[in-house]
Protein backbone atom coordinates (compact mmCIF):
# COMPACT_ATOMS: atom_id res chain seq x y z
CA UNK A 1 0.00 0.00 0.00
CA UNK A 2 1.30 3.47 -0.86
CA UNK A 3 2.11 5.99 1.86
CA UNK A 4 -0.40 8.36 0.25
CA UNK A 5 -3.15 5.80 0.78
CA UNK A 6 -2.25 5.47 4.46
CA UNK A 7 -2.31 9.27 4.90
CA UNK A 8 -5.73 9.49 3.24
CA UNK A 9 -7.10 6.83 5.60
CA UNK A 10 -5.72 8.69 8.62
CA UNK A 11 -7.32 11.93 7.44
CA UNK A 12 -10.69 10.22 6.95
CA UNK A 13 -10.64 8.77 10.47
CA UNK A 14 -11.90 5.45 11.75
CA UNK A 15 -14.71 3.90 9.71
CA UNK A 16 -16.44 0.56 9.28
CA UNK A 17 -13.36 -0.49 7.26
CA UNK A 18 -10.53 1.29 9.13
CA UNK A 19 -9.36 0.81 12.74
CA UNK A 20 -6.60 2.79 14.53
CA UNK A 21 -4.29 1.27 17.16
CA UNK A 22 -1.95 3.48 19.21
CA UNK A 23 0.41 0.54 19.75
CA UNK A 24 0.62 -3.16 19.16
CA UNK A 25 -2.04 -5.07 21.14
CA UNK A 26 -3.13 -8.65 20.73
CA UNK A 27 -6.77 -7.71 20.16
CA UNK A 28 -5.87 -6.34 16.73
CA UNK A 29 -6.54 -9.94 15.62
CA UNK A 30 -10.14 -9.41 16.76
CA UNK A 31 -10.40 -6.42 14.40
CA UNK A 32 -8.94 -8.39 11.51
CA UNK A 33 -11.29 -11.31 12.25
CA UNK A 34 -14.27 -8.91 12.15
CA UNK A 35 -13.08 -7.45 8.84
CA UNK A 36 -12.76 -10.95 7.35
CA UNK A 37 -16.35 -11.77 8.35
CA UNK A 38 -17.80 -8.48 7.12
CA UNK A 39 -16.49 -6.38 4.23
CA UNK A 40 -12.73 -6.35 4.74
CA UNK A 41 -10.65 -3.45 6.06
CA UNK A 42 -7.35 -2.22 7.48
CA UNK A 43 -5.85 -1.86 10.97
CA UNK A 44 -3.27 0.96 11.26
CA UNK A 45 -0.83 0.58 14.18
CA UNK A 46 0.86 3.73 15.46
CA UNK A 47 -2.21 6.01 15.15
CA UNK A 48 -4.17 7.09 18.23
CA UNK A 49 -7.96 7.33 18.41
CA UNK A 50 -7.90 10.99 17.38
CA UNK A 51 -5.93 10.24 14.24
CA UNK A 52 -2.59 11.58 15.54
CA UNK A 53 0.52 9.85 14.22
CA UNK A 54 2.39 8.55 17.28
CA UNK A 55 4.42 5.78 15.66
CA UNK A 56 5.35 2.44 17.11
CA UNK A 57 8.35 0.17 17.53
CA UNK A 58 10.14 -0.58 14.32
CA UNK A 59 10.18 -4.37 14.74
CA UNK A 60 6.51 -5.33 15.07
CA UNK A 61 6.35 -7.52 11.95
CA UNK A 62 6.82 -10.82 13.72
CA UNK A 63 4.52 -9.98 16.64
CA UNK A 64 1.74 -9.06 14.21
CA UNK A 65 2.25 -12.28 12.22
CA UNK A 66 2.24 -14.34 15.41
CA UNK A 67 -1.00 -12.91 16.79
CA UNK A 68 -2.78 -13.35 13.44
CA UNK A 69 -2.06 -17.08 13.67
CA UNK A 70 -4.83 -17.15 16.29
CA UNK A 71 -7.46 -16.50 13.60
CA UNK A 72 -9.09 -19.76 12.53
CA UNK A 73 -9.23 -20.85 9.80
CA UNK A 74 -6.16 -19.03 8.51
CA UNK A 75 -6.52 -16.46 5.78
CA UNK A 76 -4.49 -14.10 3.61
CA UNK A 77 -3.38 -10.77 5.07
CA UNK A 78 -1.48 -7.86 3.62
CA UNK A 79 1.04 -6.67 6.24
CA UNK A 80 3.29 -3.69 5.71
CA UNK A 81 5.26 -0.82 7.20
CA UNK A 82 5.69 2.81 6.16
CA UNK A 83 7.37 5.89 7.61
CA UNK A 84 5.40 9.09 8.14
CA UNK A 85 7.09 12.08 9.78
CA UNK A 86 9.96 9.72 10.67
CA UNK A 87 7.55 7.53 12.65
CA UNK A 88 6.95 3.85 11.90
CA UNK A 89 3.36 2.92 10.98
CA UNK A 90 2.37 -0.71 10.51
CA UNK A 91 -0.75 -1.82 8.73
CA UNK A 92 -2.71 -5.06 8.30
CA UNK A 93 -5.31 -5.23 5.54
CA UNK A 94 -7.63 -8.02 4.40
CA UNK A 95 -10.53 -8.61 2.04
CA UNK A 96 -13.86 -10.08 2.95
CA UNK A 97 -13.43 -13.84 3.22
CA UNK A 98 -15.64 -16.55 1.76
CA UNK A 99 -15.18 -18.47 5.04
CA UNK A 100 -16.33 -17.82 8.58
CA UNK A 101 -13.44 -16.92 10.91
CA UNK A 102 -13.02 -16.85 14.68
CA UNK A 103 -10.44 -15.60 17.15
CA UNK A 104 -10.29 -17.24 20.55
CA UNK A 105 -13.20 -19.47 19.46
CA UNK A 106 -15.42 -16.41 18.95
CA UNK A 107 -16.56 -15.11 15.56
CA UNK A 108 -16.73 -11.32 15.24
CA UNK A 109 -18.33 -8.94 12.77
CA UNK A 110 -17.83 -5.22 12.20
CA UNK A 111 -20.74 -2.93 13.08
CA UNK A 112 -19.91 0.71 12.38
CA UNK A 113 -16.61 1.43 14.13
CA UNK A 114 -16.97 -1.44 16.60
CA UNK A 115 -16.56 -5.20 16.65
CA UNK A 116 -19.25 -7.46 18.00
CA UNK A 117 -19.31 -11.21 18.67
CA UNK A 118 -21.93 -13.12 16.73
CA UNK A 119 -24.84 -14.72 18.56
CA UNK A 120 -26.10 -18.20 17.64
CA UNK A 121 -28.61 -17.02 15.04
CA UNK A 122 -26.04 -14.77 13.39
CA UNK A 123 -23.51 -17.61 13.34
CA UNK A 124 -26.01 -19.78 11.49
CA UNK A 125 -26.77 -16.96 9.06
CA UNK A 126 -23.10 -16.37 8.33
CA UNK A 127 -22.53 -20.11 7.98
CA UNK A 128 -25.37 -20.23 5.47
CA UNK A 129 -23.90 -17.29 3.54
CA UNK A 130 -20.56 -19.12 3.44
CA UNK A 131 -22.26 -22.39 2.38
CA UNK A 132 -21.01 -24.20 5.49
CA UNK A 133 -24.51 -25.54 6.05
CA UNK A 134 -27.58 -25.98 3.87
CA UNK A 135 -30.75 -24.82 5.53
CA UNK A 136 -33.08 -26.77 3.26
CA UNK A 137 -31.42 -30.10 4.13
CA UNK A 138 -31.64 -29.54 7.89
CA UNK A 139 -34.48 -31.26 9.79
CA UNK A 140 -37.25 -28.96 10.96
CA UNK A 141 -39.35 -29.43 14.09
CA UNK A 142 -42.47 -29.99 11.99
CA UNK A 143 -43.92 -33.53 12.15
CA UNK A 144 -44.45 -35.33 8.86
CA UNK A 145 -48.24 -35.32 9.33
CA UNK A 146 -48.14 -31.74 8.02
CA UNK A 147 -47.13 -32.96 4.54
CA UNK A 148 -49.65 -32.30 1.80
CA UNK A 149 -49.90 -35.69 0.09
CA UNK A 150 -51.59 -33.92 -2.81
CA UNK A 151 -48.51 -31.72 -3.35
CA UNK A 152 -46.16 -34.72 -3.15
CA UNK A 153 -48.17 -36.66 -5.74
CA UNK A 154 -48.38 -33.59 -7.99
CA UNK A 155 -44.60 -33.17 -7.71
CA UNK A 156 -43.92 -36.82 -8.57
CA UNK A 157 -46.27 -36.68 -11.57
CA UNK A 158 -44.71 -33.49 -12.92
CA UNK A 159 -41.21 -34.82 -12.31
CA UNK A 160 -42.07 -37.93 -14.31
CA UNK A 161 -43.58 -35.85 -17.14
CA UNK A 162 -40.76 -33.30 -17.29
CA UNK A 163 -37.71 -35.46 -16.57
CA UNK A 164 -38.85 -38.94 -17.46
CA UNK A 165 -38.01 -40.36 -14.04
CA UNK A 166 -40.18 -43.00 -12.43
CA UNK A 167 -41.33 -42.62 -8.86
CA UNK A 168 -40.31 -45.15 -6.20
CA UNK A 169 -42.60 -48.06 -5.40
CA UNK A 170 -44.06 -46.68 -2.20
CA UNK A 171 -45.02 -43.26 -0.87
CA UNK A 172 -42.55 -43.67 2.02
CA UNK A 173 -39.67 -44.44 -0.32
CA UNK A 174 -40.39 -41.27 -2.29
CA UNK A 175 -40.39 -39.14 0.86
CA UNK A 176 -36.99 -40.46 1.89
CA UNK A 177 -35.32 -40.51 -1.53
CA UNK A 178 -36.43 -36.93 -2.23
CA UNK A 179 -35.27 -35.84 1.24
CA UNK A 180 -38.70 -34.49 2.06
CA UNK A 181 -38.47 -36.10 5.50
CA UNK A 182 -35.74 -36.68 8.05
CA UNK A 183 -35.51 -38.06 11.59
CA UNK A 184 -34.87 -36.56 15.00
CA UNK A 185 -34.53 -39.14 17.77
CA UNK A 186 -36.62 -41.70 15.88
CA UNK A 187 -39.33 -39.11 15.14
CA UNK A 188 -40.14 -38.48 11.48
CA UNK A 189 -40.06 -34.78 10.66
CA UNK A 190 -39.93 -32.65 7.56
CA UNK A 191 -36.69 -31.24 6.26
CA UNK A 192 -36.84 -27.46 5.87
CA UNK A 193 -36.93 -28.01 2.11
CA UNK A 194 -39.83 -30.42 2.52
CA UNK A 195 -41.62 -27.90 4.72
CA UNK A 196 -41.22 -25.10 2.17
CA UNK A 197 -42.19 -27.18 -0.85
CA UNK A 198 -44.72 -29.75 0.33
CA UNK A 199 -46.93 -28.06 2.94
CA UNK A 200 -49.80 -25.65 2.34
CA UNK A 201 -48.70 -23.09 4.96
CA UNK A 202 -44.93 -23.12 5.61
CA UNK A 203 -45.23 -19.47 6.71
CA UNK A 204 -46.66 -20.66 10.04
CA UNK A 205 -43.17 -21.86 11.05
CA UNK A 206 -41.14 -19.74 8.60
CA UNK A 207 -42.89 -16.36 8.22
CA UNK A 208 -39.89 -15.08 6.27
CA UNK A 209 -40.80 -17.45 3.42
CA UNK A 210 -43.67 -15.22 2.28
CA UNK A 211 -43.09 -12.72 -0.52
CA UNK A 212 -44.27 -9.12 -0.26
CA UNK A 213 -45.18 -7.06 -3.32
CA UNK A 214 -45.75 -3.30 -3.05
CA UNK A 215 -46.77 -1.23 -6.09
CA UNK A 216 -45.86 2.40 -5.50
CA UNK A 217 -47.51 5.27 -7.34
CA UNK A 218 -44.43 7.51 -7.12
CA UNK A 219 -40.66 7.26 -6.86
CA UNK A 220 -40.62 8.57 -3.28
CA UNK A 221 -42.73 5.64 -1.92
CA UNK A 222 -45.27 8.08 -0.46
CA UNK A 223 -48.34 6.26 -1.77
CA UNK A 224 -49.08 2.84 -3.20
CA UNK A 225 -51.88 1.15 -5.08
CA UNK A 226 -51.18 -2.43 -3.99
CA UNK A 227 -49.59 -4.16 -0.99
CA UNK A 228 -49.82 -7.94 -1.27
CA UNK A 229 -48.29 -10.84 0.64
CA UNK A 230 -47.95 -14.13 -1.22
CA UNK A 231 -48.11 -17.27 0.90
CA UNK A 232 -48.21 -21.02 0.48
CA UNK A 233 -45.74 -23.56 -0.88
CA UNK A 234 -42.85 -22.05 -2.82
CA UNK A 235 -44.05 -23.21 -6.22
CA UNK A 236 -47.54 -21.83 -5.49
CA UNK A 237 -45.95 -18.49 -4.59
CA UNK A 238 -44.05 -18.43 -7.90
CA UNK A 239 -47.23 -19.23 -9.87
CA UNK A 240 -49.31 -16.64 -7.98
CA UNK A 241 -46.75 -13.89 -8.54
CA UNK A 242 -46.53 -14.72 -12.25
CA UNK A 243 -50.32 -14.64 -12.58
CA UNK A 244 -50.52 -11.29 -10.77
CA UNK A 245 -47.82 -9.66 -12.91
CA UNK A 246 -49.29 -11.04 -16.14
CA UNK A 247 -52.68 -9.63 -15.22
CA UNK A 248 -51.55 -6.21 -13.96
CA UNK A 249 -48.50 -5.17 -15.98
CA UNK A 250 -49.21 -3.33 -19.22
CA UNK A 251 -49.31 -5.03 -22.59
CA UNK A 252 -47.69 -2.56 -25.00
CA UNK A 253 -47.78 -4.51 -28.25
CA UNK A 254 -46.46 -7.66 -29.86
CA UNK A 255 -43.18 -9.03 -31.12
CA UNK A 256 -42.10 -12.10 -33.05
CA UNK A 257 -39.80 -14.88 -31.92
CA UNK A 258 -39.17 -16.72 -35.15
CA UNK A 259 -42.63 -17.37 -36.63
CA UNK A 260 -44.44 -17.05 -33.33
CA UNK A 261 -45.95 -13.76 -32.26
CA UNK A 262 -45.87 -13.00 -28.53
CA UNK A 263 -47.36 -10.22 -26.46
CA UNK A 264 -44.90 -7.48 -25.59
CA UNK A 265 -45.28 -6.49 -21.95
CA UNK A 266 -43.76 -3.42 -20.32
CA UNK A 267 -41.27 -5.80 -18.63
CA UNK A 268 -39.88 -9.08 -20.04
CA UNK A 269 -42.04 -11.66 -18.30
CA UNK A 270 -39.65 -14.60 -18.67
CA UNK A 271 -36.90 -12.53 -17.01
CA UNK A 272 -39.23 -11.58 -14.15
CA UNK A 273 -40.20 -15.21 -13.61
CA UNK A 274 -36.55 -16.28 -13.62
CA UNK A 275 -35.68 -13.56 -11.09
CA UNK A 276 -38.57 -14.56 -8.81
CA UNK A 277 -37.58 -18.25 -8.93
CA UNK A 278 -33.95 -17.35 -8.23
CA UNK A 279 -34.94 -15.25 -5.23
CA UNK A 280 -37.05 -18.08 -3.81
CA UNK A 281 -34.51 -20.89 -4.21
CA UNK A 282 -31.28 -18.96 -3.55
CA UNK A 283 -32.27 -16.72 -0.65
CA UNK A 284 -30.88 -17.17 2.85
CA UNK A 285 -33.79 -18.61 4.86
CA UNK A 286 -31.96 -18.23 8.17
CA UNK A 287 -32.27 -14.46 7.67
CA UNK A 288 -35.64 -13.28 9.02
CA UNK A 289 -36.17 -10.81 6.16
CA UNK A 290 -38.70 -11.27 3.36
CA UNK A 291 -38.29 -11.34 -0.38
CA UNK A 292 -39.56 -7.96 -1.60
CA UNK A 293 -40.94 -6.99 -4.99
CA UNK A 294 -41.23 -3.22 -5.35
CA UNK A 295 -42.83 -1.71 -8.46
CA UNK A 296 -42.19 1.97 -9.22
CA UNK A 297 -43.27 4.07 -12.23
CA UNK A 298 -39.90 3.53 -13.93
CA UNK A 299 -38.51 0.30 -12.46
CA UNK A 300 -39.32 -3.03 -10.83
CA UNK A 301 -37.08 -4.42 -8.07
CA UNK A 302 -36.82 -7.96 -6.70
CA UNK A 303 -34.63 -8.29 -3.61
CA UNK A 304 -33.94 -11.19 -1.31
CA UNK A 305 -31.90 -11.88 1.84
CA UNK A 306 -28.57 -13.47 0.98
CA UNK A 307 -25.66 -12.42 -1.20
CA UNK A 308 -24.11 -14.36 -4.06
CA UNK A 309 -22.26 -17.47 -2.81
CA UNK A 310 -18.49 -17.08 -2.37
CA UNK A 311 -16.66 -17.00 -5.69
CA UNK A 312 -19.80 -16.34 -7.74
CA UNK A 313 -20.48 -13.09 -9.59
CA UNK A 314 -22.42 -11.83 -12.59
CA UNK A 315 -19.50 -12.55 -14.92
CA UNK A 316 -19.12 -16.17 -13.75
CA UNK A 317 -22.57 -17.43 -12.72
CA UNK A 318 -21.72 -21.07 -12.07
CA UNK A 319 -24.12 -23.29 -10.17
CA UNK A 320 -23.31 -23.15 -6.46
CA UNK A 321 -26.67 -23.35 -4.66
CA UNK A 322 -27.34 -22.18 -1.15
CA UNK A 323 -30.42 -24.44 -1.08
CA UNK A 324 -29.62 -27.52 -3.21
CA UNK A 325 -32.86 -29.32 -2.32
CA UNK A 326 -35.03 -26.41 -3.44
CA UNK A 327 -33.01 -26.11 -6.65
CA UNK A 328 -33.52 -29.82 -7.32
CA UNK A 329 -37.26 -29.66 -6.67
CA UNK A 330 -37.67 -26.69 -9.04
CA UNK A 331 -35.60 -28.46 -11.70
CA UNK A 332 -37.58 -31.68 -11.30
CA UNK A 333 -40.90 -29.96 -12.09
CA UNK A 334 -39.51 -27.91 -14.98
CA UNK A 335 -39.46 -24.47 -13.34
CA UNK A 336 -35.76 -24.19 -14.16
CA UNK A 337 -34.21 -25.95 -17.12
CA UNK A 338 -30.47 -26.00 -16.50
CA UNK A 339 -28.35 -25.10 -13.53
CA UNK A 340 -26.30 -21.93 -13.65
CA UNK A 341 -28.02 -20.25 -16.64
CA UNK A 342 -30.69 -18.18 -14.86
CA UNK A 343 -28.69 -14.94 -14.73
CA UNK A 344 -27.73 -15.20 -18.39
CA UNK A 345 -31.37 -15.76 -19.34
CA UNK A 346 -32.39 -12.64 -17.43
CA UNK A 347 -29.69 -10.56 -19.13
CA UNK A 348 -30.55 -11.96 -22.58
CA UNK A 349 -34.28 -11.30 -22.17
CA UNK A 350 -33.67 -7.70 -21.16
CA UNK A 351 -31.32 -7.13 -24.10
CA UNK A 352 -34.09 -8.32 -26.43
CA UNK A 353 -36.70 -6.06 -24.81
CA UNK A 354 -36.93 -2.60 -26.39
CA UNK A 355 -37.68 -0.72 -23.17
CA UNK A 356 -35.92 -2.41 -20.25
CA UNK A 357 -32.37 -2.83 -18.95
CA UNK A 358 -31.36 -4.91 -15.95
CA UNK A 359 -28.82 -4.31 -13.20
CA UNK A 360 -27.73 -6.34 -10.20
CA UNK A 361 -27.04 -4.81 -6.81
CA UNK A 362 -25.13 -7.29 -4.62
CA UNK A 363 -24.32 -6.40 -0.99
CA UNK A 364 -22.93 -8.54 1.82
CA UNK A 365 -26.29 -9.94 2.89
CA UNK A 366 -28.81 -9.01 0.20
CA UNK A 367 -29.27 -9.39 -3.56
CA UNK A 368 -31.37 -7.01 -5.64
CA UNK A 369 -32.32 -7.31 -9.31
CA UNK A 370 -33.52 -4.02 -10.84
CA UNK A 371 -35.47 -3.93 -14.10
CA UNK A 372 -35.31 -0.33 -15.26
CA UNK A 373 -37.19 1.41 -18.07
CA UNK A 374 -34.15 3.13 -19.45
CA UNK A 375 -34.61 3.27 -23.20
CA UNK A 376 -37.37 5.86 -23.40
CA UNK A 377 -40.33 7.30 -21.59
CA UNK A 378 -43.15 5.02 -20.61
CA UNK A 379 -45.60 4.51 -23.43
CA UNK A 380 -48.90 6.30 -22.99
CA UNK A 381 -52.35 5.11 -24.08
CA UNK A 382 -52.02 6.61 -27.58
CA UNK A 383 -48.73 4.78 -28.20
CA UNK A 384 -50.31 1.55 -26.98
CA UNK A 385 -53.34 2.07 -29.26
CA UNK A 386 -51.05 2.55 -32.29
CA UNK A 387 -49.11 -0.62 -31.52
CA UNK A 388 -52.30 -2.58 -30.84
CA UNK A 389 -53.85 -1.37 -34.11
CA UNK A 390 -50.77 -2.36 -36.14
CA UNK A 391 -50.59 -5.72 -34.39
CA UNK A 392 -54.24 -6.40 -35.24
CA UNK A 393 -54.19 -5.55 -38.96
CA UNK A 394 -50.53 -6.36 -39.69
CA UNK A 395 -49.52 -3.06 -41.35
CA UNK A 396 -50.97 0.35 -42.15
CA UNK A 397 -50.24 3.66 -43.83
CA UNK A 398 -50.00 6.80 -41.72
CA UNK A 399 -53.37 7.97 -43.11
CA UNK A 400 -55.05 4.83 -41.78
CA UNK A 401 -53.51 5.38 -38.35
CA UNK A 402 -54.64 9.03 -38.35
CA UNK A 403 -58.21 7.89 -38.99
CA UNK A 404 -58.03 5.19 -36.32
CA UNK A 405 -56.40 7.32 -33.61
CA UNK A 406 -58.07 10.64 -34.39
CA UNK A 407 -54.97 12.84 -34.25
CA UNK A 408 -53.23 15.10 -36.75
CA UNK A 409 -50.89 13.50 -39.26
CA UNK A 410 -47.91 15.41 -37.82
CA UNK A 411 -48.64 14.09 -34.31
CA UNK A 412 -49.05 10.54 -35.58
CA UNK A 413 -45.79 10.67 -37.57
CA UNK A 414 -43.95 12.00 -34.47
CA UNK A 415 -45.25 9.11 -32.40
CA UNK A 416 -44.45 6.56 -35.10
CA UNK A 417 -40.86 7.82 -35.32
CA UNK A 418 -40.57 7.50 -31.53
CA UNK A 419 -41.88 3.94 -31.64
CA UNK A 420 -39.42 3.13 -34.43
CA UNK A 421 -36.59 4.47 -32.26
CA UNK A 422 -37.73 2.23 -29.41
CA UNK A 423 -37.75 -0.77 -31.73
CA UNK A 424 -41.49 -1.36 -31.43
CA UNK A 425 -42.50 -0.40 -34.98
CA UNK A 426 -40.87 -0.99 -38.35
CA UNK A 427 -41.12 1.24 -41.45
CA UNK A 428 -41.17 -0.02 -45.04
CA UNK A 429 -41.25 1.83 -48.35
CA UNK A 430 -41.00 5.50 -49.27
CA UNK A 431 -43.30 8.43 -49.89
CA UNK A 432 -46.97 7.58 -50.43
CA UNK A 433 -46.15 3.87 -50.33
CA UNK A 434 -44.76 3.99 -46.78
CA UNK A 435 -46.30 1.46 -44.43
CA UNK A 436 -45.76 0.78 -40.72
CA UNK A 437 -45.58 -2.68 -39.18
CA UNK A 438 -45.34 -4.06 -35.64
CA UNK A 439 -41.83 -5.18 -34.70
CA UNK A 440 -40.79 -8.53 -36.12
Amino acid sequence: MRTEDIINMIRSGETVNVEFKKKFVKDLARDVCAFLNTDGGCVLIGIDDDGRIVGTGGKEDQRISDVLLGIKPSSNFDIGKTMIDEKAIFWVCCKRSSKMHSFGNIAYIRIGKNNRPLDTEELLELASESLFLFFDQMPSIVPRVRISKELVIKYLEEKSAKRGTRAKETYEENLKSSKITSSIKDHSVLTNGGLLFFTEDPQYELPQSSVRLVWFEDQEMRSFKADIEFNGSLWKIVDDIQEYLNHNLKKIGGMYRGWKREDLMEYPMDALREAVINSVIHRNYIDSGQIQIFIFPERLEISNPGSFPPGINIESPEHKPRNPLLCQYMYDIGYVERYGVGLNRIIKSCKEHPLVDVEFNISSYRTKVIFRKSKGKELDDVDSRIISYLSTIGNAKSEDIVTEIGMSKRSVITRLNHLITLGLVDKKGKGRGTIYLPLK
